[in-house]
């Protein structure tokens, strides 16, 4: 832990969705092409049906974090395209959300804040056992089992 903080990790997710968009890209410019000689109509809705997914999924990942920084300060969070940092006076509640075929291992939490989309941190992050015990230890009047 250098200064207090502990960072937490996926790795391998952010070239995973990079790959996932490249693909999808790939497959709406393939389909987009190949309409333009029978529909233009229909050729024009396809970058428009992408363009809408693609602002969708964005939104969903925002709410994913790829690393995860706590420190004294609050949530430092990277995302596939960014990061941004909450503190803890905008967090109202975390929420310990366990699996439903073992109710003792917690697999998902959620993060609820005052003024923003709530975060969700998947037991894929690196030590996730660890990042449980010390929003415990750390921010009991906040957490929910």
């Amino acid at each position: 832990m250098v200064g207090g903080a502990r960072t937490y990790a996926i790795k391998g997710y952010r070239p995973l969705m990079f790959g996932v968009l490249a693909a999808n890209t790939l497959m709406f410019g393939t389909v987009a092409v190949l309409l333009i000689g029978r529909n233009v109509g229909l050729a024009l809705a396809v970058p428009i049906v992408y363009a809408v997914m693609v602002s969708v999924g964005l939104r969903a990942q925002r709410r994913t974090a790829v690393r995860l920084t706590v420190s004294e300060a609050g949530l430092d969070v990277a995302w596939i395209f960014g990061q941004y940092h909450r503190s803890w006076e905008e967090i109202r509640r975390i929420r310990l959300l366990h699996s439903r075929l073992d109710p003792t291992r917690i697999q998902q939490i959620e993060v609820v804040f005052a003024n923003h989309c709530p975060l969700e941190l998947f037991d894929r992050l690196s030590d996730f056992n660890a990042l449980v015990v010390e929003l415990r230890e750390t921010q009991p009047q906040l957490v929910e089992d």
